[in-house]
């Protein structure tokens, strides 16, 4: 899968996961509050995963008509990778996108996935990953609300000889 289409669906994916996990943070046509939301990623701008994040934005904008906008902050920003979730459930930030091995230990049931387990691409890595947490819903995310978890591309173990059990 290319680059193009990998990002196109992280995109899809995100707005579908956000459009029916927070339908409450859409306010009702007659109100006029604008919900204001801090998005901060530790990604530099020019990454892929920022850009990503800046279109879930504009398309979450205008699905909503403005009712929600979502103040983006890049490059760690507002909160470096190991204290993006703490970050979030303490409020620094409303939406935060981070990596489960920034933290080892916090999410050791997650963890798992990140394990060298055969995934033959990034695509296949990331619907693994989200149907593992909707189908075991670990307690160790309880704190946040998940819109959406992504992997990474299949994991590699380099090593001078070569490895042939565990």
């Amino acid at each position: 899968m290319n680059k193009k289409s990998l990002l196109i669906s992280l995109t899809i994916a995100a707005i579908i996961c956000f459009s029916f996990t927070f339908p409450d943070l859409i306010p009702p046509a007659h109100s006029a509050d604008v919900i204001k939301l801090k998005f901060a990623n530790y990604f530099p701008p020019p990454a892929p995963h920022s850009k990503i994040c800046e279109e879930f934005i504009a398309d979450v904008e205008a699905r909503t008509n403005g009712r929600v906008k979502i103040q983006f902050f890049a490059g760690g920003s507002l909160l470096k990778a190991p204290r993006m979730y703490e970050g979030v459930v303490t409020g620094i930030a409303d939406i935060g996108l981070a990596h489960v091995e920034y933290t080892p230990g916090r999410f050791p049931v997650t963890e798992v996935c990140d394990l060298p387990l055969g995934y033959p691409s990034g695509w296949v890595a990331n619907q693994v990953v989200n149907d593992f947490y909707r189908q075991f819903q670990p307690k160790e995310w309880d704190k946040v609300h998940i819109l959406w978890m992504h992997a990474s591309n299949p994991n590699v173990v380099i090593s001078k000889k070569p490895v042939r059990t565990l």
